[in-house]
């Protein structure tokens, strides 16, 4: 076993110089390789300082910091970010400085002990190469909550963290300058520990990209595509309107997978908006290798019965929408199917530039609505027993945001104990049958079964008020979404200039 774990520690060693060698930053991975982002630029040139000017500091007898994690969802550039950081503090100092990458899974073996020696070694390492940033992806493999778990793994996994724990102590020093960047799309599994100030010192947040990060970021991928320079800016202008919960990796994948579908096409002509959106819905809804005609060729053959259900169904979320002024527009309906596990799509606006920052209660409760108005114009359209399995996703959401809103957000709403609803004059299936399906509890286990039992009882309670809103609205408009659905498998789909004209017809017709 000693043998072997010898030939380990080599091996790591070895692979660690490799990776501060090969992995030295250059002129292409600065911060000005970086699109957008600029409050986390700005957070990690604060840190840059430190390094870079530490005589500054010192004199005012202030601790500097010793690390930082970067934390949020995949695809987002954290990795980038560390490397441009190393690329920043190399071109300060005027050399380059050892930047050594790993990752969490690269300290669990199967032996037991390896892990928290090669943290040692790691450490060991970087201060004889001193001044040394050592990148550690996925941390959260190695730096998750101690447990009392009595198993060998789970041991294994303390020993290693708290390996890591003492070494990261008191790291940033005149005689051996090493600064630690961690990075997780999982924070809240962290030892805190882990986090505390002397070690992880600054914790910053790298989230989705805004409208205009996810316009520079596709910018900067834009480069020796087949786009023209009469239209490019319009393009991206628009697709990053539409891209609204992207990630930066999923952005640079829309262009990269519309190149490729050009190349093989071999077309000779640029870029259009529709090329890119395809993509971008393929993204969205899940990859397709249906390309129009098969899509067109899926339709035909599908019955029509089931193009008008889901054409229904896509109507009452549109047709609710129109009545909440705090849901976001409708840009396009539609019954095509742009992936195997989709049939059919309402997408809606985002308008970033109000800057929403907080949902109040009727944000929360006109995305509720919109979510059933689906189900609902199907048991108005279609009747009770014709109603279709397509509203499944809804439920789901619905369940999500109702639970939210009372044990996250604590809205709390009064509600009659045992009141029942009153029978609903159209005669369609209730909302508390509905409602006593669909909503499920995952309330905490700390909570006392009274506790859980009013929780559940206001959420069957929000639920059933938000129902019977939507059963109001949409029973007046019956006939017109019946007519409207048949119109809809025949267009197929429905841009943002036909729902508006939609919509301002809907509502001439009720004033008269």
């Amino acid at each position: 076993m000693n043998i072997i774990t010898r030939i380990l520690y080599s091996l790591f060693i070895f692979n660690s110089f490799l990776s501060s060698e090969s992995r030295r930053p250059t002129e292409k991975n600065g911060f000005d390789a970086i699109a957008g982002y600029p409050e986390v630029k700005k957070e990690l040139l604060h840190m840059a300082h430190f390094m870079t000017h530490p005589q500054d500091y010192r004199e005012w007898n202030v601790r500097l910091p010793s690390g930082c994690l970067l934390y949020g969802p995949p695809g987002t550039g954290k990795t980038l970010l560390a490397r441009s950081f190393a690329h920043h503090i190399s071109s300060q100092l005027g050399f380059n400085i050892t930047y050594m990458v790993t990752s969490g899974s690269d300290f669990q073996e199967k032996y037991v002990g390896v892990g928290s020696a090669r943290i040692r070694e790691l450490f060991a390492l970087a201060r004889k190469m001193a001044p040394t940033i050592i990148y550690i992806d996925e941390i959260d493999s190695i730096g998750r909550k101690r447990s009392s778990e009595e198993s060998s793994g789970g041991k294994d996994r303390d020993s290693t963290l708290n390996a890591l724990l003492v070494e990261m102590d008191g790291f940033f020093s005149k005689e051996f300058p090493v600064f630690v960047i961690a990075s997780t799309n999982r924070k809240e599994l962290l030892d805190e520990a882990l986090l505390r100030p002397g070690r992880l010192d600054k914790l910053i947040h790298v989230p989705l990209p805004s409208y205009q990060t996810r316009l520079e970021i596709l910018y900067l991928h834009s480069d020796q595509k087949p786009f023209s320079l009469n239209n490019k800016k319009d393009i991206l202008e628009k697709i990053a309107k539409i891209t609204h919960g992207f990630s930066g990796a999923e952005l640079e994948n829309v262009l990269n997978q519309a190149t490729l579908s050009w190349i093989q096409n071999q077309r000779d002509d640029s870029f259009s908006f529709h090329d890119l959106e395809n993509v971008v819905l393929q993204i969205a809804y899940g990859a397709s290798a249906e390309d129009r005609e098969q899509q067109e060729q899926v339709l035909q053959n599908t019955p029509y019965d089931t193009l008008y259900a889901i054409a229904v169904h896509e109507l009452g979320h549109l047709y609710t929408s129109f009545y909440c002024p705090y849901h976001s527009p409708a840009i396009e309906v539609s019954i095509t199917r742009p992936s195997p596990h989709t049939l059919g799509y309402t997408r809606f606006d985002w308008d970033e530039k109000e800057g929403h920052v907080l949902s109040n209660v009727n944000h929360l409760l006109d995305t509720i609505r919109t979510l059933m108005g689906g189900r609902i114009a199907e048991s108005l359209v279609l009747g009770t027993l014709n109603m279709t399995t397509g509203a499944s996703g809804d439920w789901k959401r619905i369940d999500q945001l109702l639970y939210t809103m009372i044990t996250v957000y604590g809205f709390s709403f009064s509600f009659p104990g045992n009141e029942k609803e009153k029978e609903n004059p159209q005669g369609s299936t209730t909302s508390s049958s509905i409602s006593s399906i669909h909503v499920e509890s995952r309330l905490p286990s700390l909570l006392s079964e009274s506790s859980k039992t009013r929780v559940h009882d206001m959420m069957d309670h929000l639920f059933q008020l938000q129902w019977n809103w939507v059963l109001h609205h949409l029973s007046l408009h019956m006939d017109e979404i019946s007519y409207q659905a048949h119109q809809l498998v025949k267009d197929r789909t429905w841009k943002k200039e036909t729902i508006d004209e939609k919509k301002k017809d809907l509502f001439c017709i009720k004033k008269k």
